[in-house]
């Protein structure tokens, strides 16, 4: 179980549906697309991406962005 989902439970009942999409550089264009599409009724996406893919693409409809602060370094 991801975490987002064990977040959702922890919630508890009368929450959206939290449907999570990775998004990151060697995505196969088919998922990729999936991230574009609008949320169900009961649904609210979270989009977990990588910091390039993160500079790459705009999602319409994003609401909030939660920078991870990690940072890699040699």
């Amino acid at each position: 179980m991801t975490v987002i989902l064990m977040f959702e439970q922890a919630l508890g009942p009368g929450v959206r549906h939290l449907k999570p999409y990775p998004v990151y550089a060697a995505l196969p264009p088919k998922q990729l697309e999936n991230i574009f599409r609008p949320a169900g009724e009961r649904e609210r996406k979270v989009i977990v991406a990588t910091n390039v893919a993160e500079t790459s693409i705009t999602i319409p409809g994003i609401k909030y962005v939660v920078d991870s602060g990690l940072v890699k370094a040699k």
